[in-house]
């Protein structure tokens, strides 16, 4: 069931997987003062090391799933992880991931190994196991670095307000774009990371609302969209920037390498 709900999000988000190297060109970002604020926030966040988001995901339709959970990252040394729990058809689970630049470990209730985590070498995944390459795409989507660069493709972003957001000060801004459109305004390393879920949305048109502090930093954002029937709305929030992470990798006697 975990791997199917994964899958599902996967599908349906319009995040992308890693982390580029640089976000969307100047052309093709919005004009005016609202889209050069989302242009900066996604240039902003290519220089943060190491940051915590939460994140909650809700499928509404006839596969209906949620997803909520906890994110933590760190550019340099590479290192995820994402504690998740996951509803979805019928049934409730916990997952745990951990990503490092070269393996992923995997743990949920019951695994048949008897061990608590399994570890996958991620060039021995590449072309083997669609459904742990989901799980790596789902998890690596969760990046928030990549959604800013993704928002600031938006032609018709526009200030809407202010609100405070975890006691900070921030600028809202919305917007929205076709799928379609974003993979050809993107910039190739990003249309690398992103390009395969965009396609997938087809013409759907993404709408986002998103909150930019005093320093650049985007620490909020809400996205929705509807794919195949299912709405989709994404509420992502920063809670700690180039602040300490803790992730701690399993022990090898907890661990059993697949």
């Amino acid at each position: 069931m975990s791997a199917a709900a994964l899958t599902l999000l996967a599908a349906c988000s319009s995040g992308g997987g890693g982390s580029a190297s640089s976000g969307a060109t100047a052309g093709s970002a919005a004009s005016g003062s609202a889209g050069s604020a989302l242009l900066t926030a996604a240039t902003q966040a290519q220089n943060i090391n190491s940051a915590v988001t939460t994140l909650h995901v809700q499928v509404t339709g006839s596969q209906a799933s949620t997803e909520t959970g906890t994110l933590q990252y760190q550019r340099t040394p590479s290192l995820m992880s994402q504690d998740m729990h996951i509803a979805a058809e019928g049934g409730n689970t916990e997952i745990k991931m951990i990503l490092t630049g070269s393996d992923m470990y995997f743990s949920e209730p019951g695994l048949p190994t008897g061990k608590t985590w399994m570890k996958f070498g991620l060039a021995a995944l590449k072309g083997k196991s669609a459904s742990f390459a989901q799980l790596i795409q789902s998890m690596q989507s969760n990046n928030f670095t990549n959604q800013a660069q993704l928002f600031a493709v938006a032609k018709n972003a526009h200030q809407v307000g202010t609100a405070t957001i975890d006691g900070v000060p921030t600028t809202e801004y919305a917007g929205s774009f076709k799928a379609s459109d974003a993979i050809s305004a993107l910039s190739p390393s990003v249309r690398d990371v992103l390009g395969a879920q965009l396609k997938s949305l087809g013409g759907s048109t993404v709408s986002f609302r998103e909150w930019i502090d005093g320093q650049h930093h985007m620490r909020q954002v809400i996205e929705n969209e509807t794919v195949k029937g299912h709405v989709v709305t994404t509420t992502m929030n920063v809670t700690a920037i180039n602040q300490p992470v803790t992730i701690t990798l399993p022990a090898a006697s907890d661990t059993t390498s697949s």
